[in-house]
């Protein structure tokens, strides 16, 4: 597939559902209730066995540790980042979950590796995978439960605490599942069945289309805008700040030539459609992490994405 194919099979994996979603939830008989329900049991049936067979596929090679170490590295700097100025900026739970996860999450499995494969190829592909290895298990192990954490601080008595365990074994958790089978059954050197590489092949785009689709009908331009310079200081942040702490740290583990080039486009994505997902999910203000998702995609594209091609 050349460069115009793959653009094309990304904008209808992103905007077309989108859009459709948009549509959809001007239908009378459609609810807020309805999406939220497909999104969520998306994730639990669809997501899971997809995660349980992509990590299966993982060959482990412990030489290259250092590329999924980075992959966390470039979400755990923003994330600090995004915490830091989120004590001093919002008030409310709903707003300061949705804006740490925006500054985190960096959609670095379809944008970046999109620009990856048509800068790089195969390659270049193979690299993004292992950057983004323990991104799965980062999202859900980690910024679920702080999701949560964020929404019942927003119902509870503010010296409450919500459960650990409640915030940890629930039923948005269930990829986690796929994931550990999929590394258990990779580092056991069980190999998969090629019939199952192509259901994870043909899965891939229902699942996209699953999740977006709601995202689509939470869009609303009149709030989305009421937040755009809330999430203005995320753009130097994902743009400036992340790829420079990023290629610093790639040099000093001794990357260079490719693996460094892949490495810097990937942390330097906007924020990631999982962001949104995540605060439909969990309650938090949808709207926040959305003005942020749609700012951060246009900039990439019109300014960060010339500049990479023009750098690299």
């Amino acid at each position: 597939m050349n460069a115009t194919g793959k653009i094309a099979v990304f904008l209808i994996d992103l905007v077309v559902p989108m859009a459709l979603g948009y549509a959809l939830a001007r239908a009378p008989r459609l609810k807020k209730e309805h999406f939220d329900l497909m999104m969520l049991w998306s994730i639990v049936l669809l997501t899971t066995p997809l995660a349980l067979l992509s990590c299966w596929k993982v060959q482990p090679d412990w030489t290259l540790l250092w590329l999924p170490l980075l992959g966390v590295f470039m979400q755990v700097v923003p994330g600090a980042i995004g915490y830091w100025r989120m004590r001093r900026r919002f008030r409310s739970p709903l707003d300061s979950g949705a804006y740490v996860l925006s500054a985190m999450l960096s959609s670095r499995g379809t944008v970046g590796a999109l620009v990856v494969v048509i800068l790089y190829g195969e390659t270049g592909y193979a690299y993004c995978r292992l950057i983004i290895l323990l991104m799965p298990v980062v999202v859900y192990c980690f910024c679920f439960p702080m999701a949560g954490f964020f929404h019942a601080r927003s119902i509870a008595d503010f010296n409450a605490r919500p459960s650990l365990l409640s915030l940890i074994f629930n039923v948005r958790q269930a990829p986690v599942l796929g994931v550990a089978a999929g590394l258990a059954l990779a580092l056991t050197g069980v190999p998969r069945p090629p019939l199952l590489g192509e259901l994870f092949t043909w899965g891939f785009h229902p699942v996209i289309w699953m999740l977006t689709i709601p995202v689509g009908a939470s869009l609303n331009l009149a709030r989305v805008a009421m937040h755009v310079k809330e999430v203005a200081d995320l753009i130097p942040l994902k743009f400036v700040v992340t790829p420079l702490a990023v290629a610093a740290a790639a040099w000093a583990v001794g990357l260079h030539g490719q693996p460094l080039m892949v490495t810097v486009i990937l942390s330097a994505c906007p924020t990631a459609l999982i962001a949104v997902i995540t605060c439909r999910l969990c309650r938090l203000n949808a709207d926040l992490a959305m003005a942020s998702l749609l700012t951060t995609t246009v900039l990439f594209v019109a300014v960060a994405l010339p500049v990479l091609i023009v750098l690299l």
